[in-house]
């Protein structure tokens, strides 16, 4: 398993501040690409691909998407 990090995701809610972070464990990117059609919402796209950092974890773990939203200015 690996986990992936995305500091940044352009279009990651349906909110006004739409951006954000994006953390996905996943077996591959294959396999994270399957998790996110639960997540239409979510577009990853070059820039996104560009910048992810990605780690191989040491235990098993179950598959998981974690969204961290931009806060707003507000």
């Amino acid at each position: 398993m690996y986990v992936y990090i995305f500091p940044f995701v352009r279009s990651l809610t349906m909110r006004q501040h739409a951006s954000g972070g994006l953390v996905v464990v996943a077996e591959s990117v294959e396999h994270l690409m399957k998790l996110m059609k639960d997540y239409p919402e979510i577009t990853l796209g070059n820039l996104e691909f560009n910048t992810v950092q990605m780690y191989e974890l040491k235990e098993n773990v179950n598959p998981k998407v974690f969204i961290f939203p931009n806060a707003g200015c507000c």
